[in-house]
């Protein structure tokens, strides 16, 4: 997906969830938000004085994020207790974990 001027692109908030914003313009690196900032297109973060920058996400990104937050730790506890060998290497070579 491209992302281009007038798409959403939504940041995680600790309190509220999901807060989405409309890009209002673009640099040649940068989105322009709506409220003076600038996220970067490549890394996708968002430099903010004295605070730790924020990472934007468009929508696929923000439901694979979501994915992960909701599934990650019930997966790696069940990866923890299997003892089937064959699994575990197919999962080794999926997540590109060097088995040698």
């Amino acid at each position: 997906m491209t992302i281009k001027v007038g798409d959403l692109l939504y940041v995680s908030t600790a309190l509220r969830g999901w807060k989405a914003a409309k890009i209002m313009g673009e640099t040649k690196a940068s989105w322009l938000m709506p409220d003076g900032g600038k996220v970067s297109k490549k890394t996708m973060l968002q430099s903010r004085r004295r605070n730790t920058p924020l990472r934007w996400f468009d929508k696929a990104g923000k439901l694979d994020h979501d994915f992960c937050e909701r599934w990650a730790r019930d997966i790696a506890g069940s990866v923890a207790v299997c003892k089937d060998a064959e699994k575990l290497v197919q999962i080794a070579a999926m997540v590109g974990f060097d088995l040698k």
